[in-house]
């Protein structure tokens, strides 16, 4: 019998056979991270994004610039057992509301100074986490599927 994988789980492999390799090379030396190098920061945004809420199974809205951060967050969404929906920065705040109101989030993350654009749809005040972004509760009028 196989075990499922999910993309971390993946990533995580990746690490075991080439944890010094580089796994994201940025402009400039301060910007490139290995693979434990990431890994570690993967594994340290999923702590926090665990104790703000994040359980197996949740859907995360994704609102934040492409970038090394993005990529930390989806992986840390990820080795936290949630799915991840992108939400791409460049929308009008009506299309961003048509994905609310569309999907059912139990979560967004985006970047201080974003988070007006999903007041209508937070159930809860909005939680700072390490990285300089926030975790937004969500409430939704639609229905998880089984």
């Amino acid at each position: 019998m196989s075990i499922a994988m999910n993309l971390f789980d993946v990533f995580a492999e990746t690490v075991v056979r080439q944890p010094a390799h580089p796994a994201i090379l940025g402009p400039r030396d301060e910007d490139s991270l290995s693979y434990a190098e990431l890994l570690d920061r993967i594994e340290s945004t999923a702590r926090n994004l665990g104790d703000a809420g994040v359980r197996p199974g949740d859907t995360v809205g994704l609102h934040y610039p492409s970038g090394r951060d993005y990529l930390i967050l989806t992986y840390a969404a990820w080795r936290c057992g949630a799915c991840v929906a992108p939400i791409a920065v460049e929308l009008v705040d009506e299309e961003k509301d048509e994905i609310c109101r569309g999907i059912c989030l139990n979560a967004v993350i985006t970047q201080p100074g974003d988070e007006k654009t999903f007041a209508a749809f937070q159930s809860a005040a909005p939680r700072v986490l390490a990285g300089e972004c926030l975790y937004i509760p969500m409430r939704t009028e639609q229905t998880a599927p089984p």
